[in-house]
């Protein structure tokens, strides 16, 4: 069992799955340590500080590798032994934590490269000469760092995706040293290329999205070659090179395996029998042994139902292909698109428009972030005082006061035309924006908020079917959903409603499919721990972003006032996981969604407004922006969260007025 285990672990580790490869790991460590085979504690411990690497826990990382070598080498594993010595050197690089002057390091270094190669351990080998070659670099001691790349990049062929990417690295690197700029790009290329043909390989949207952490590397030495010009167009090319990829590569529905269709089917059944049982008024023993066997049934299908969908085949011919920006200029058209790029600590932003494209640099991302934070925990305290007059009126005033320090750091700067309609990729390394009222601050028009520039410009796509309506749903337990459905038929009549027990899974599933405009009113769940079981509550249990991946004729435009129904797990390249994000990915042409928490009470006004632009013909960027004015201006905490928290996530030629919003007799479905 522990060898399975172990092995599930390293097919957990290829894929980029650190979280569930900790998991398994833990568990064959504590077994290890308990049965007292010390070869199978240094195995174990190896598998712990590998996955701890991955999710970034480099502490824990270089400490469980130190341990696993110090066994080793009491067994005389010499190999494993260096193995386990490469993950402590690249645990303490990656942590910053080595305080050995320099010279002492690079001839650890080179003695660990050394062991590496003469065991046969050539990708990893590799691997430390690259951070041989740094260091090397920083010490000024260029000759030296030349050798060490031109060693490393001998591994371009070899070893796996990852190793082979760093191999390219290692090449850019030393023609960076030789003054080869040109080549140097041309390395981080065929570097990123390799990257790409291996997460294509991946049908499953989550292995897509963490694969793309093997090319952050690349695609920032990439981004810091193109900063040094200044040049827009270049930071712009270099930003999207590998920004969202996963979720441009795999616009369409994924096609899914039959036993993972057949278990969601088992999980939203038991589902429904858990939410059964708690809503059952039995208590003792008894009940709590069925509710506990219930979950158990419940965790153990999420598990199969998430290894079942990551064996789903990828398309080795989906590329995500590069950002044409004469075509994004054109596009664009009198809208202004800002790409927000993170390099290093400094956040910079490329504004392009019809006619030009220019780098504007904003500072230090540090001073970005403690903005935002300003921000959120004055909507915070707006929340709390919604209820007390007093309290709301000094609320709203600090509210205005820190959105106006986040404008003034992000939005000042880029000197945009008032009433600028804007297309906004924001930085994914800090927390979520409230852009709505961010624009209404900047005297901006209407905001668009897209995962990437190429992304928005190639999203969209023509429907093949005749207009089909709107959809209105109201889920379980969330105060004023149902007061606010009602009011939405009045605006929207014709529209097809699903309320109480009619809002089950499947119905609403089967709504999604082939309606124009689709609007859920209930609670939303973000799965930090697991992005694509983050969920809609309906009638008898969860709708999964698994579910969604399944759609074969999705809306054009779909809009959740849920709280939490924005959120995104973000992954290194800027790839997002999350219920609006695979809409997009099944081909859903705009979201409109809340990122951040909201009172259940505060949509139902902003709402109404919203779909009232609509009806007049608004596009939904435009309409959002409507309702954000309306909300904005007035001294109501609760319409203010509201304008606050929604975005409208749409791609570039989303076509208004194909929507169907015409008048006819209400129905329910």
């Amino acid at each position: 069992m522990a060898a399975l285990d172990s092995d599930e672990c390293d097919v957990h580790l290829l894929a980029g799955l650190g979280r569930e490869s900790m998991e398994i790991a833990r568990r064959v460590l504590a077994d290890a340590v308990a049965s007292g085979n010390t070869l199978q504690v240094a195995e174990s411990s190896l598998l712990v500080a590998k996955s701890a690497f991955l999710v970034g826990d480099h502490e824990a990382a270089a400490a469980n590798a130190a341990a696993a070598a110090t066994l080793f080498a009491a067994a005389d594993r010499e190999p494993w032994e260096a193995l386990a010595t490469y993950i402590e050197v690249r645990a303490r690089a990656a942590g910053g934590d080595d305080q050995r002057p320099p010279d002492e390091e690079i001839g650890r270094l080179r003695d660990v490269a050394a062991t590496l190669q003469r065991l046969g351990w050539l990708a990893e080998a590799s691997d430390v000469r690259v951070l041989l070659a740094r260091l090397a670099i920083a010490a000024g001691r260029i000759d030296e760092a030349r050798s060490d790349l031109a060693a490393a990049a001998k591994a371009r062929h070899r070893g796996t995706p990852a190793q082979r990417a760093e191999a390219w690295h290692a090449t850019a690197l030393l023609r960076l040293a030789d003054g080869n700029r040109r080549g140097a790009k041309i390395a981080i290329g065929n570097g990123l290329r390799v990257i790409d043909r291996h997460r294509s390989t991946f049908g499953a949207s989550e292995l897509r999205a963490t694969a793309s952490v093997h090319g952050v590397a690349l695609s920032q030495l990439g981004l810091r070659l193109a900063l040094e010009h200044g040049r827009g167009t270049d930071v712009l090319a270099a930003a999207e090179r590998w920004r969202a990829g996963a979720l441009l590569s795999t616009i369409g529905a994924t096609a899914p395996r039959p036993d993972a269709t057949r278990e969601l089917a088992e999980l939203h059944q038991l589902e429904s029998q858990l939410r059964a049982q708690l809503l059952e008024p039995a208590s003792g023993e008894q009940a709590e042994t069925a509710v506990a066997r219930l979950r158990g049934g419940v965790e153990a299908l999420e598990r199969s139902v998430t290894r079942a969908t990551r064996l789903a085949p990828g398309d080795p011919r989906s590329i995500s292909a590069r950002l044409d920006i004469a075509a994004l200029r054109r596009r664009l058209g009198h809208r202004t698109l800002v790409e927000f790029v993170e390099v290093d600590d400094e956040l910079c932003a490329v504004v392009v428009s019809s006619t030009r494209c220019r780098l504007v640099r904003l500072g230090a991302i540090e001073a970005v972030v403690v903005a935002i934070d300003h921000l959120m925990f004055a909507l915070r305290r707006l929340v709390m005082a919604a209820t007390d007059e007093q309290r709301a009126a000094p609320a709203l005033h600090r509210l205005h006061i820190a959105v106006g320090d986040v404008n003034a750091r992000l939005m000042e700067p880029l000197a945009l035309a008032a009433g600028s309609s804007l297309v906004v990729i924001p930085p994914a390394g800090v927390a979520p924006v409230p852009w709505g009222l961010v624009a209404v601050r900047a005297g901006a028009g209407e905001i668009t908020i897209a995962p990437s520039a190429a992304w928005w410009l190639a999203a969209a796509r023509p429907s093949m079917r005749d207009t089909g309506g709107v959809v209105l749903v109201a889920g379980p337990d969330l105060d004023g959903a149902g007061d606010e459905i009602r009011r939405l038929a009045a605006e929207q009549p014709g529209s097809a409603t699903l309320t109480g027990p009619d809002a089950t899974t499947a119905a609403v599933l089967g709504a999604f499919s082939g309606a124009d405009i689709v609007h859920v009113a209930t609670h939303g769940t973000f799965r930090a721990d697991n992005p694509m079981f983050s969920a809609l509550a309906l009638a008898d249990g969860r709708l999964l972003v698994h579910d969604l991946e399944t759609m074969v004729d999705p809306p054009r435009l779909v809009i959740l006032t849920s709280c939490h129904a924005g959120l995104t797990g973000v992954h290194p390249g800027g790839e997002l996981i999350g219920t609006a994000t695979a809409l997009l990915s099944v081909g859903v042409q705009a979201v409109i969604a809340p990122s951040i928490a909201i009172p259940d009470r505060a949509t139902v006004s902003f709402a109404t407004d919203l779909h009232r632009a609509l009806r007049d013909g608004a596009t939904p960027p435009a309409a959002l922006a409507r309702a954000v004015a309306t909300a904005a201006s007035s001294n109501d905490p609760l319409a203010v969260m509201a304008a606050a928290s929604f975005q409208c996530i749409a791609a570039s030629t989303f076509d208004a007025a194909a929507l169907d919003v015409s008048v006819g007799a209400p129905t329910t479905l």
